[in-house]
C-alpha cells in the first residue's frame, strides 16, 4: 500500500499517546511564550488557568490542539531528562513515586 509507512507511523504515535495520557505534567511548569513559543496565547491562558495534572486532563481542555499536546509532551520529556531522569518517563498520576517513573 502506498501509505503503509504513514499509517504505521501514525498508529505508533497513537499507541505512545495512549500510554502517556496518565503521565503527570509537572506542577511547577510555567505556560509562557518563552517556554512554549509555538503555543497560541489562548492555549497558554487555558493551560495556566486549568493547570492540568495529566496529559489526559490537558486533552480535555477545549481549544487545546493535538499539536499543542505533542509539544507539551515533548517539552516535559526533555525537561525530565535534563533534570536527571534519564530516559525514563515521568511518573503516572496514580503513582506515589513522586514522578520517578513507573518503577517507583
Amino acid at each position: 500500500c502506498k501509505y503503509s509507512n504513514y499509517v504505521a507511523r501514525q498508529e505508533a504515535e497513537m499507541a505512545r499517546w495512549r500510554r502517556s495520557q496518565d503521565l503527570r505534567i509537572p506542577a511547577d511548569l510555567r505556560f509562557t511564550h518563552e517556554e512554549f513559543p509555538s503555543f497560541s496565547s489562548e492555549e497558554l491562558e487555558k493551560l495556566s488557568a486549568h493547570r492540568p495534572q495529566t496529559f489526559h486532563a490537558a486533552s480535555q481542555i477545549s481549544g487545546i490542539t493535538p499539536q499543542t499536546l505533542l509539544g507539551l509532551y515533548t517539552y516535559v520529556q526533555r525537561r525530565h531528562r535534563r533534570r536527571g531522569g534519564g530516559g525514563a518517563a515521568p511518573g503516572h498520576a496514580d503513582d506515589s513515586g513522586g514522578g520517578l517513573g513507573p518503577e517507583g
